[in-house]
Parts: C-alpha cells; structure tokens; sequence
C-alpha cells in the first residue's frame, strides 16, 4: 500500500473537514436544547474542546465483544458489519451504520483490531486510524504499540501531528545526494530534519553574552548581552544554479556553488522538536535537479563599531539612493556607515547594509558589495573636514542634485560627523552538523486558479458561500471560474476577482498584498464584512515513504522522480470576517461576538455561529485525481464489504 501514501496523506484533509461538518451538524439537531439565557461562550467552548480531546492510550473493545457475542442470542446485524444490534448498544456504535465515526474503517475491523470505533483518531495524535493503517506494517518502528496508538510510528522523536513523513525516518548522515525530476513546473522540496546532536535545536532561540572587546572581529564596547547567536541554513551544493530574482522571496541564497536556505524551527506543544525548510525549484530549471543537502550553522556575532557620517556642503548627509547611486540627501538617522581606515592614506566607507562606496564602470560613484580596490579612496583631513580621491586619481564631487560624481574639478568637502557606537550581526564561524531526515515531500505545481467572494450585504456572501460548499467543493466538473454564472443563475450576485497564477505561494503572496486589500477597499466603510477565498490547485506530491520503508534507514542518497505520481485536484475554501475601517481580518472570538450582535433568535445565533466556526476553519478537498473526479462514499452497508 505504499504506493497510495502521497495521495493518501492529501486526501486526509477530506476527513478532517468531513468531521467538523458532521459535529456542526449534530450541533444544530440539537440547539434548541442548549441556548440558556443567549449563553453562548460556554456552548461553544465546551463544543470546541469536546472536539479536540485530551491525548488517549490504547484500549481495546475485543474482549468485550468476544464475550458478549458468547452469551447473546440476538443475530440481527441491521449494517451487515458483524456485529450484532443489541451488542452495539452496548459499546455505543451505530446499529445502522457499520462505520460510526465516519472513518472509512469498519467498526468489526476497529474492534478486531484494537482502534477506537467511535473516534477516527483513537489516540488524538492528528493522524486518522484510516492512514495510520494503510501501510505494509502497523506498527512501523516495531515498537509494540500499534500505529493508531503510537503518538510517534517511526520513532524519529517528531510526533506524528508534526511529523512531515510520520511513517519513515533516516539515519544520521553528514549529507543527502537528491536528484528531483519534474515536468519542469514550478517546484517545492520540503525537508524536516533533526541535528546529530538533538539540544542543537534549541540554539535557534538562544542567545549568548560576549565579554568586554576592542579587538578582532567580534567587538563589544557597549556591554550589552545578546551578542552571539547560532542560525541554522541548509547548505544546497549543485552546478544548476536558479536566479536569485526566482528564489529572493524564500530567504534563498544563491552562491557560486548552490544556494543557502534558510531553516524553520518545528513546534509540537511548545516544544522545538525539529527543523524545516522549503527549496523552491523555478519553472527555469531544467527538469532534472541534483543537489547535496546538508545541515550548517552560522555563528553570529552582534559585533559593535565606530559609526560616522559625511555631511556635505549642502546640508544633507551621504546615503545609498535609488539606482544603488550615492547621494547627498540624507538625514542623521539613515545615513550612517562606517569609515575604514586602511592606514595607507586610503579609507573604504561601508553603509550598513552591506554595501561599500565604490567606483562603478570607470567614472560613476556607486556601491557594492565587494571591498577591492575600486572602494578604497585617498583622503585628506583637516580637523573634521575631509575630501576623497577615486582609485583613477579623479576627485569626488557632488552634482546640483547632490550625486557623488568623480572630476578633475576640486574635491567636495565633507564634514566627518561621530555618530558613536552602532552594533551590525556579522559571520564569526560556519560548522557543519550530520543530520537525520524525519520528512520530505516534492510538490510539481502545474497551475492555482485563486477567487475571492464579496458584498456590502453579508446575508449575499454566506448564500453564495453554501451554494459553493456543493457547486464548486463538490461538485468537480464546475471550474472556479465558472462559480459567478453559477451564482447568477441560482439568485446570487456578488462582486468577484479570479485569477490564475504558475504556482500557490505566488497565487497567495499576491492575493495578501494586492488582491484582498482591494476588495476591501471597495466594501463600504465602518462595517464588518465578509470575503471568501477560494482557491483550486493541481499538484503532484511525492513523498518520503515512497522513497525508504522503515525507520531510521542508511539511504543517503534517493532518486525523487515526482512524474510517476498522479496529477491532484485539490479546492479548498475559507472565509472570513473584515472590519473595512482597518481592513484586518477579525480573530475566531471577535468573529462569534459580532454574529451575537446581530441579535437573530436564539437558535438562528447559534446556527450561524457553528457555521461560523466551520467557515473560519476552511476545508479542503480533493475533487479529481489525474482528471477522474474524485467521489467520497460512504462505506456501503452489506455483508460483502
């Protein structure tokens, strides 16, 4: 069954959604039996944390069974699932439903086999019974306690509701040799991994004091405390290098032998349990990609120096300008850099981003990054008056819009300006650490069809937000972009923004800074309204079960070929209430106190404030699976199945 873990992991969203709309709907059976005095804070948290649950250890309804089963006389078996009627009165399944908790599992199969009929997580780990038992071995790390039980299957230290692959782990390794072949889209590789030395996980938060200082390359005249930090980065070595244009937006690196990444810490109950990053591979690399990973940390020092300023004639001070030009027309504040001074009569001036003052292309007045001869200028010093000389023997001058130009005229004078000590993070070391790989998944985007819902009358928005539920959520044949027509023909106007984008972060990077602030925008002031998102994606998903079994495996080195895997529909949808005077989305609570004001009856309010509650959840479900819709069924009661 190895072959269906990554559309199965996919697919898991299916269920999760599916048991918020049931609860919500037995919810609403039954409000009228649960609205004290307009109580409603205590109903919807006693609802919530009745839905999540306490973590459970393992019990078993089989013995139980099996002696009840001795003694019954009764053999009516209404759902054909073997157990019999009045026997499933007894342990609390459904008589007529031969899979109580909605789970895809039979309840005779949970009962047999040690799961929880009721529950379709049975230890409340994250992961539901029916993946946890669609693997070649039920208890993966040989452990002795069954999967569905185990908080932990492949006993990587990474609980499973955190764990990017709960069902397969490496060995410590000092690198990881990949090669990734895709349809040449848009691509993400996600790995999660652990340092040999696992107390290395909390450097990432951690902090150290440096000493009083004066000399070398960590100085610290200020006495302050944190002065030195550990950050870890994924090292990526390859000859295929992407532009740094294509991957600047995920902190990634580009550098004459690969790319550096930049490293997420894994939370899991407030405990950092792992690290995770995210390679991006553009739709500009070619279809096959080798890469060496591996784990390094960049020991950062938060070093101080003498801060300076030029202040030139016309009463503003020296700073980086557009066009990476350096201009006279800065304040105190912004312009501060650091004089270097050679000791040969030469002086390099460093701004605190980096860059240097340099001579650009032979007779410009520019920055870079590098400190060569071109950043080093002759000066003289008369008191705090200085002038610069370039490396060409041309004098700097500044233009009467205040660009810094080289001539043969005299040499501007500056007035050098003590801006005392300013404190800049720079590299002191860099050392390599083994890891060990708890999860990994490559994900080829083919294309994000990304839509967002609204009107100035919120009764408009939740009608057009249920009949999408059926028309677009389940409904696969029904495009995204078809949903307004839809609408329109079913009584339902809204107003709407579709659009297409190469791959999800970018569909989302430019809904959140462009899209959304627009829509609210148009929505009438001092009100709290509605928007829907929506968004339909096709991917393929590989995953790290396909690649090793078992746990902790020596593999070092995998062949990641994601176009043997099938093409994913995935919708999803999700809507939220925006307060058009600060255009900010509002929190769950604040959401559920503005429907209480609404002042609807009581069981309208509690109606809507479950729903409320599923809508600002979301769901996401696949609709087709290399273009064969998907149907999720229930499990059919008859005696074959």
């Amino acid at each position: 069954m190895q072959g269906k873990q990554p559309v199965l992991v996919v697919l898991s969203v299916i269920f999760v959604s599916m048991f918020i709309v049931a609860d919500l709907y037995t919810v609403q059976l039954y409000s009228d039996m649960c609205c004290p005095e307009n109580d409603y804070s205590n109903i919807i948290q006693d609802f919530i944390e009745a839905d999540i649950g306490p973590a459970r250890t393992a019990f078993s309804r089989a013995d139980l069974v099996r002696e009840l089963m001795s003694v019954t006389t009764d053999t009516t078996d209404s759902d054909f699932d073997n157990i019999v009627d009045s026997i499933e009165a007894i342990i609390g399944t459904d008589p007529e439903n031969n899979d109580s908790d909605y789970d895809r599992v039979r309840d005779d199969f949970e009962v047999w086999n040690g799961t929880d009929p009721l529950e379709p997580d049975s230890n409340f780990d994250g992961l539901a019974d029916y993946f946890e038992l669609q693997v070649s071995n039920l208890d993966v790390d040989g452990d002795g306690t069954d999967n569905a039980w185990d908080f932990d299957n492949d006993n990587d230290a990474v609980n499973d509701d955190a764990d990017l692959s709960p069902f397969c782990s490496s060995a410590v390794q000092d690198k990881f040799h990949m090669e990734i072949i895709t349809g040449g889209n848009p691509t993400y590789v996600t790995l999660q991994f652990r340092p040999r030395n696992p107390s290395h996980l909390k450097f990432f938060y951690q902090y150290w004091d440096w000493p009083y200082d004066t000399e070398g390359l960590m100085i610290d005249i200020d006495l302050s405390e944190e002065d030195v930090r550990a950050i870890p980065q994924l090292n990526v070595t390859t000859d295929i290098l992407p532009s740094q244009a294509d991957v600047s937006d995920y902190g990634m690196l580009v550098t004459q032998t690969g790319y550096h990444v930049p490293v997420n810490p894994v939370w899991d109950n407030g405990d950092l349990v792992a690290f995770e990053c995210k390679i991006f591979l553009p739709q500009s690399m070619l279809t096959s990609t080798v890469f060496d990973v591996g784990l390094f940390w960049r020991i950062m020092g938060n070093t101080d120096i003498s801060a300076s300023a030029l202040l030139a004639s016309n009463g503003k001070y020296v700073t980086l300008g557009n066009d990476a030009m350096v201009v006279a027309d800065g304040d105190p504040v912004s312009s501060g850099l650091q004089w270097i001074d050679h000791g040969d009569g030469n002086v390099s001036l460093k701004f605190f981003n980096g860059k240097y003052v340099s001579l650009v292309d032979g007779d410009t007045i520019g920055s870079s990054a590098l400190l060569d001869d071109n950043a080093k200028f002759a000066y003289t010093k008369d008191g705090d008056d200085v002038t610069l000389r370039a490396i060409n023997g041309m004098n700097v001058t500044i233009d009467s819009n205040g660009v810094l130009t080289v001539q043969t005229a005299d040499a501007a004078i500056f007035q050098l300006v003590d801006m005392g000590v300013k404190s800049e993070w720079t590299t002191l070391v860099t050392y390599p650490e083994s890891i060990m790989l708890t999860g990994l998944t490559v994900e080829e985007n083919f294309e994000t069809h990304l839509g967002l819902f609204y009107d100035s009358i919120k009764e408009t928005v939740f009608a057009a937000n249920i009949l999408m539920d059926y028309e677009f959520m389940r409904n696969s044949t029904n495009t995204l972009y078809e949903q307004p027509d839809i609408l329109s023909s079913n009584g339902i106007s809204v107003g709407h923004l579709i659009q297409s984008f190469p791959h999800r972060d970018v569909a989302f990077t430019y809904m959140s800074n462009e899209l959304l602030p627009d829509v609210v925008d148009s929505l009438p002031e001092n009100e709290i309204l509605p928007v829907i998102i929506v968004n339909q994606d096709h991917t393929r998903i590989l995953e790290l079960s396909e690649i090793i079994s078992g746990v902790k495996t020596f593999d070092d080195s995998f062949l990641l070929d994601v176009t043997t895997f099938p093409i994913i529909e995935v919708r999803a949808s999700k809507m939220n209430l925006y307060d058009t005077t600060s255009n900010r989305a509002l929190a769950l609570d604040d959401a559920l106190n503005e429907v209480v004001s609404w002042n609807l009856s009581e069981v309208a309010t509690f109606n809507v404030l479950t729903m409320m509650m599923k809508w600002f959840t979301g769901e996401q479900l696949v609709a087709s699976i290399d273009s064969v819709p998907y149907t999720f069924t229930k499990v059919a009661n008859d005696a074959s199945n």
